[in-house]
């Protein structure tokens, strides 16, 4: 999927001239600067990721970008010295989308491609809890757990029992999995529930499990 789109940049004003090299700031043959992209990185599918582009140059340019496995919404505009244009980046699926940015002046000089990648993370799934089906009356420390993929989060609920371990309500990491030890209620059943938050803060639905007591 490719996405392109064209702004026009305005130049610099003297303050930056300042802060350039002496080669940039040499109105004639000057090269063209390449443009500063930013992101936030990772994004969950779905979810738009923030693309920042800043003009640092001294002149008038066009602004040529490409998008690779994402798509761009970007609002054209005309940019001071200084100044950015923010556009979204958003993917239909999870992987890595690739902007790669130029400025080209009027006299059809290129800059090097200014360029950035971006994350894109599945959309969290209902954690899937595993725990014993039944458990006698008063049980203690009975062990509950969820896959937990690397950078989520989780926050667990339960009913008619209570948390021991020390993690509490957030659980605890051992190896890929997070979980919680609880005691059992005296009848009925205890009920379980999970969510998890993934690396771009992302939360999923809840997972729930039921434990009966015997």
């Amino acid at each position: 999927m490719q996405s392109v789109f064209r702004i026009t940049v305005t130049a610099g004003l003297v303050g930056l001239l300042m802060m350039l090299s002496p080669a940039q700031s040499a109105i004639a043959g000057a090269p063209v600067p390449s443009p500063v992209i930013a992101t936030n990185s990772p994004v969950t599918v779905g979810s738009p990721s923030t693309l920042l582009v800043t003009n640092i140059g001294f002149s008038t340019y066009t602004l040529n970008c490409l998008a690779v496995g994402a798509t761009l919404s970007f609002s054209s505009g005309t940019l001071t010295s200084g100044g950015s244009i923010a556009s979204q980046i958003t993917a239909a699926s999870p992987g890595t989308g690739v902007v790669s940015c130029v400025l080209i002046d009027s006299n059809g000089n290129t800059s090097t491609p200014g360029t950035t990648k971006i994350t894109f993370l599945p959309a969290p799934l209902p954690p899937v809890i595993t725990v014993p089906s039944s458990v006698a009356a008063g049980s203690k420390n009975v062990y509950a757990s969820v896959l937990a993929p690397p950078g989520s989060h989780f926050n667990w609920t339960i009913s008619n029992g209570t948390v021991t371990s020390l993690g509490a309500l957030a659980g605890n990491f051992s190896g890929p999995y997070n979980f919680i030890q609880f005691n059992a209620g005296s009848s009925g059943s205890v009920v379980l529930n999970c969510v998890e938050a993934d690396p771009a803060g992302a939360v999923s639905s809840p997972g729930t499990a039921t434990v009966t007591i015997f």
